[in-house]
């Protein structure tokens, strides 16, 4: 299993997403934090499975099914580091700029 990383940003992304829900239904966060942990098992586990989204850094995108949002990441030998976890119908390029922040 790799060691997963999040960009400071992107766990603020993520905890906001989860408080978002959990402020409507406590079912529903446990559903999306259980929904994104499974992925991040599976991306850890098949990091190259998933479709590139950006060629030059290798970002690839995880869509996180029955949710608006996707997780964006990139690996290294040991790392899985999460770039962001993005509202699918916000801003589709917001998080390039944290792409200076990958820390491999």
């Amino acid at each position: 299993m790799k060691d997963v990383e999040f960009h400071p940003l992107a766990r603020a992304e993520y905890f906001d997403a989860l408080q978002y829900y959990d402020d409507r239904s406590h079912f529903a966060a446990d559903s999306l934090r259980d929904l994104v942990e499974e992925n991040l098992n599976l991306i850890g586990q098949f990091p190259e499975g998933l479709p590139v989204i950006d060629t030059r850094h290798q970002i690839r995108k995880c869509v996180i099914l029955g949710f608006p949002y996707s997780v964006l990441y990139c690996t290294d030998d040991n790392h899985l580091y999460i770039l962001a976890v993005m509202h699918n119908s916000r801003e589709p390029e917001y998080w390039k700029d944290r792409i200076k922040d990958i820390p491999f």
